[in-house]
């Protein structure tokens, strides 16, 4: 299986997020143009789909075999956008 863009998938390590901005950030949601790929630039995300507040700056990569595949749903994802300051 692979990343579907868009999508909301639970992490296998539920605390990897886990710090001092943030706790329960235990999803990740696939930023657009990563249908196919085995590493994909996503989103830490809670169950509900809020960003994790230490990396609201830009996506971050991610290795879909640390998901958890069968819990993939849609995500919030689709009109969320990098910082202009992480890309100049």
């Amino acid at each position: 299986m692979t990343f579907q863009s868009h999508t909301r998938y639970r992490l296998k390590d539920p605390e990897h997020y886990d710090d001092e901005y943030g706790k329960g950030y235990d999803h990740v949601e696939a930023y657009e143009g990563a249908d196919g790929c085995y590493i994909a630039d996503c989103w830490v995300v809670n169950a509900k789909g809020d960003i994790h507040p230490g990396y609201a700056e830009s996506p971050i990569p991610i290795n879909f075999n640390s998901l958890v595949a069968k819990s993939a749903v849609p995500g919030n994802n689709e009109s969320r956008r990098r910082s202009g300051a992480m890309w100049r």
